[in-house]
């Protein structure tokens, strides 16, 4: 993930843009519902945005809720 995010940090983009990104990142649970995990990855992303913007923030299964 963080070779994702300083990808899209060093690229060139037309008219000057500098574009960054953050990502949530977890991992799947064994009979884990699809839904959930997503939702785990979708908190722990507004988690990365909310520490600064442009960075990734892994969490574990145990830590939903609490990011």
């Amino acid at each position: 993930a963080e070779k994702i995010r300083t990808a899209v940090e060093e690229e060139t983009y037309p008219e000057q843009i500098h574009q960054t990104i953050s990502l949530g990142v977890t991992q799947f649970q064994r009979n884990e519902p699809m839904s959930q995990l997503v939702n785990r990855a979708d908190e722990y992303m507004y988690h990365a945005k909310q520490q600064g913007r442009n960075q990734v923030y892994a969490g574990e299964a145990t830590d939903a809720g609490q990011a």
